[in-house]
């Protein structure tokens, strides 16, 4: 499963805005994009994508699998750091 994200009528996306989770993070590995028409978008489908990803972030953490999305967190971040991408941070 991953996280949604919006594509824009311009195909510029709407990253999702996860608790705990960088936008780098997702703008790195990806997410599911979701194209929604221009005369359905509104703050609507905003609130259900948003719903979505909380509740996918809920199940995560129910499930206890957050250490994995931790590690891979920490696997992108070291990699983009090590390729120049990413100021380190301490």
């Amino acid at each position: 499963m991953r996280f949604l994200a919006l594509v824009n009528d311009d195909h510029t996306k709407t990253l999702p805005e996860v608790p705990g989770i960088p936008a780098w993070y997702f703008e790195t590995t990806g997410t599911k994009p979701l194209n929604v028409p221009p005369k359905v978008m509104g703050p609507k489908v905003l609130q259900d994508v948003k719903g979505y990803n909380d509740a996918l972030l809920r199940q995560i953490k129910a499930q206890g699998k957050l250490h994995i999305l931790e590690e891979d967190i920490a696997r992108v971040r070291a990699e983009l750091e090590s390729d120049g991408r990413l100021q380190k941070t301490n």
